[in-house]
């Protein structure tokens, strides 16, 4: 019992959907060896197409026989549209008279007969071809059930090259329904889409069965190709470009306060492709306001899917806005966020007064002064009256102008002295 209950919930799972079939039926009547029968009497057909629940729709209605010769066949055709989300097409049903005008006792005789019903297995989906499928009567008949299938149509009609599709049909219909196929550029050739058979949603990206790249910039068409001859509607793209996603930024900051030497490194999530040229604009940004420095072009990154900007750069805000070409086409145009490329503190020293210590004898070498230095980088260097070698600071810290790192000179005679401090980068104290 338990079984039979797991069965039942994964049959209403897998039918919980609405699928839609449109039936086309075409049948040739002829009279069999001892017709064509007539005379005002009942001679006609009526086929019905059968469902798995045992209903029944009419599909072709009752069609009158009467002169239907032995020799050639008439054709008769007939469509409907089922919802086929709880029953399935079974049998084909076909409902014959046949009836002669005896010289006594008018219609009837030997042979005759009324509403026949024969039944015939069919398809569920796709195509059926068979023969003698009504009592007494040459019939031949063709029954094609197709699925109704309607794509999903995009309302943005551009696609990039590495961004999936996400093309919809309706779910629920046999797995065979869906063969999904495309035609590229001016081609005329439908193709098959690897990856794809069987799934109601196509999600793939261009280039998951596309080569090379002078697909970029053609138009791609999809449908649904079921029993090889019913095809859905057409969902049309362009495949554009996506420019590389800017993944981070690594600043370069200048080495002195005053210094232009300062750059940054731009790391991108994917190499350029061959042929495809990147155009970068660089914008410093005052608050609101985004003044333009300068543009590069590239077509080859440095390891790792990164550019180092080549031109020297002050400390400031910047951002880069930027987008990509090839095959003439031009992705969207990308803005960055914003990075600063920043600078140590300017250098600043002073003596104090009160440090100063005079000589304690004319003509002596004993004076002493306190250096207090901030800003830079530390490691500082005093530079004593025009001396072209620093003398480093005892304390290689960096100071801070409330906490500045302070260094004692000793052993100065009498007189003015001219004292240059700089860091370890070289940087000095400018106006």
């Amino acid at each position: 019992m338990k079984n039979t209950i797991i069965v039942c919930l994964l049959f209403c799972v897998t039918y919980s959907f609405s699928q839609t079939f449109e039936a086309n039926l075409s049948i040739k009547v002829r009279a069999n060896s001892s017709g064509p029968y007539g005379d005002g009497c009942r001679n006609d057909i009526k086929v019905n197409l059968v469902f798995n629940d045992g209903s029944k729709q009419e599909i072709i209605s009752t069609k009158g026989l009467n002169g239907v010769g032995r020799t050639n066949y008439v054709t008769y055709r007939g469509s409907i549209t089922f919802n086929a989300s709880k029953k399935n097409a079974t049998k084909i049903e076909t409902i014959t008279s046949r009836n002669w005008k005896r010289t006594i006792g008018g219609c009837g005789g030997k042979g005759s007969f009324n509403t026949s019903p024969e039944q015939h297995n069919v398809n569920s989906i796709c195509t059926t071809n068979s023969t003698d499928i009504a009592r007494w009567w040459d019939v031949n008949f063709t029954l094609e059930i197709l699925p109704i299938v309607s794509l999903n149509n995009p309302s943005d009609k551009t696609i990039a090259q590495d961004q999936p599709f996400n093309i919809v049909a309706p779910s629920g219909f046999p797995s065979a329904i869906y063969n999904w196929e495309y035609q590229l550029g001016s081609s005329t050739t439908w193709l098959s889409i690897p990856g794809t058979s069987g799934e109601s949603t196509m999600n793939k990206a261009p280039e998951d069965f596309l080569t090379g790249t002078t697909y970029i910039g053609q138009n791609i068409r999809f449908q649904i190709n079921s029993c090889n001859e019913n095809c859905s509607n057409i969902v049309s793209y362009q495949i554009t470009l996506r420019s590389p996603v800017l993944r981070s930024f690594i600043p370069i900051d200048t080495k002195c306060a005053y210094g232009i030497d300062g750059s940054f490194t731009a790391n991108f999530e994917r190499g350029l492709k061959t042929g495809e040229e990147l155009l970068m604009t660089l914008f410093e940004i005052d608050g609101s306001n985004e003044s333009l420095i300068s543009d590069k072009r590239t077509t080859v990154f440095d390891a790792g899917n990164s550019y180092s900007w080549p031109d020297p750069l002050p400390r400031g805000n910047y951002l880069i806005k930027y987008q990509s070409k090839l095959n003439e086409v031009y992705s969207s145009l990308e803005t960055s966020g914003q990075f600063r490329i920043g600078s140590p503190d300017p250098i600043s020293f002073f003596v104090p007064e009160t440090h100063i210590k005079d000589v304690s004898c004319n003509g002596g070498s004993d004076a002493t002064i306190q250096v207090h230095a901030s800003g830079g980088v530390g490691n500082y260097k005093y530079f004593l009256d025009g001396a072209t070698t620093g003398t480093p600071f005892s304390n290689t810290g960096e100071g801070t102008v409330s906490n500045p790192i302070i260094q004692t000179i000793t052993g100065l005679p009498a007189g003015t002295k001219t004292i240059k401090v700089q860091d370890g980068n070289g940087c000095t104290e400018r106006e």
